[in-house]
């Protein structure tokens, strides 16, 4: 004779259990979307701007564009001038209005006196003669204050199109900016015979700038720094906002901000991440978020069969007549004799078990 059993084993997992396993597979899947999101650099810009001098500004205020910009050179002598401003012939003589460095090379003010840069034109081709004078004045200063000086303080948060836009308030500020180089040759300056005085001409784009270059003139570069005409090299400065200088382009005439700089400094490269090992890695996610939702939705079909076969069946029913004592049960409970465990454990190692009287 055979038996068979033909009840299914009952679920082991009651309703509260379930709920946790499904609690947590839901947690794990919004761990793995949480690190997907926290991964793209762009979801993090909302919290460093935090701080940053637009925080506070309007929403409604419209953020100035590179089409607000007036690219357009002044290359005629006789261009007019603002209405504070006159036209004077400067002499060759730098002049002594300048701060003279201490005894020892050193100037500890990184500010430049005031009216330094007062008769400078924006927006005029190439150099004129009179601000020749000047800027032997701004770079004697940048190459007396040490670099750390001018660069406790400087400006990081002055955009492009905002230094076009506002130069008269920026004129002779510090500002910090960080790009890619792409040209950098030596600007004859000081002793035609000796090179050592010579500055260094740089031409950099940054990403608010697009197309658009700044142009810069540092008193040192480092060893590491190849000079070149066609290169590509991420560096960054601190420098004096000079003016809008017009320089002559391929596509015609055009205006860049120029700064004076005590040197250059080579950024190290950002890790760059390979676009097709990214897509490939965005699949292997897809895949993974696709198989913990097939697992999860697996387990809840699981869990909707066993409860209704668990519902009505001869187990149920054995659980709620033994699990469920009804009132003469439990009253017939108090009668029954107790042995305290540790009397009857005293009794097996003394070897004379009590008898139960007759």
């Amino acid at each position: 004779m055979r038996f068979r059993h033909q009840q299914s084993p009952p679920p082991f997992l009651n309703r509260r259990d379930q709920h946790r396993m499904l609690a947590m597979v839901a947690l794990l899947c919004m761990v793995v979307v949480a690190i997907r999101f926290a991964a793209q650099p762009a979801n993090w810009n909302w919290f460093f701007q935090l701080d940053g001098p637009n925080a506070a500004a309007a929403p409604d205020e419209p953020e100035p564009t590179l089409d607000d910009v007036d690219f357009r050179v002044k290359d005629v002598d006789d261009a007019p001038l603002r209405p504070d401003a006159v036209r004077v012939e400067v002499a060759d003589d730098p002049g002594n209005d300048a701060a003279e460095p201490a005894a020892d090379g050193v100037d500890p003010d990184p500010e430049l006196p005031p009216g330094t840069l007062a008769n400078v034109e924006d927006n005029r081709l190439g150099w004129l003669r009179s601000e020749r004078p000047i800027l032997e004045k701004v770079v004697r200063k940048v190459r007396s204050v040490p670099p750390e000086v001018i660069e406790e303080g400087a400006r990081d948060d002055v955009t492009f199109t905002v230094l076009m836009l506002d130069a008269d308030r920026y004129r002779g500020k510090r500002i910090h900016v960080e790009g890619r180089l792409k040209r950098l040759t030596r600007f004859p300056f000081g002793d035609p015979e000796d090179e050592s005085d010579d500055l260094w001409e740089g031409w950099l784009f940054t990403p608010e700038s697009g197309d658009n270059p700044y142009l810069v003139l540092a008193a040192e570069k480092p060893a590491t720094l190849k000079a070149g005409t066609d290169i590509d090299e991420p560096v960054e400065f601190t420098g004096y906002f000079f003016k809008r200088y017009g320089y002559a382009a391929q596509a015609g005439q055009h205006v860049a901000p120029l700064l004076i700089a005590k040197r250059l400094e080579p950024k190290v490269r950002p890790v760059v991440v390979d676009q097709r090992a990214r897509e490939g890695l965005n699949g292997y996610v897809m895949v993974f978020v696709l198989v913990v939702a097939a697992v999860v939705l697996v387990l809840i079909g699981q869990f909707v069969i066993s409860d209704r076969q668990f519902r009505g069946s001869r187990v149920e029913q054995l659980a709620e007549s033994r699990l469920d004592a009804s009132r003469e049960d439990l009253a017939a409970l108090k009668n029954v004799p107790t042995v305290d465990p540790r009397d009857a454990l005293r009794d097996l190692e003394s070897g004379t078990p009590e008898q139960d009287e007759p």
